[in-house]
């Protein structure tokens, strides 16, 4: 994942929860979602087929590597995992 990807991956923690899993039900949990459900909404996103008012200045600007990246990282957490990281 290049430094871009990256920036990306903090920008979206701020909203989704540091381990992916939100604290305000406004956005939701990314642990648990296959890397193919994940790809899908932000090329959704990108392309404007769901409402982009907020995740399109994010999307518009990443590659399809890009958004696999970010899709493969998000994917790999399991929930199990992240609640004994958080407990």
């Amino acid at each position: 994942m290049d430094v871009e990807a990256r920036l990306r991956l903090t920008q979206g923690n701020a909203c989704h929860g540091a381990n992916s899993v939100s604290g305000d039900t406004a956005f939701p949990n990314l642990v648990g979602q296959s890397v193919a459900a994940i790809y899908k909404k932000l090329e959704d996103y990108k392309s404007a087929k769901r409402n982009a008012a907020v995740m399109g200045g994010y999307v518009s600007p990443l590659s399809e590597q890009d958004m696999l990246d970010l899709a493969t990282h998000f994917a790999s957490l399991k929930a199990d995992e992240i609640r004994d990281r958080v407990l």
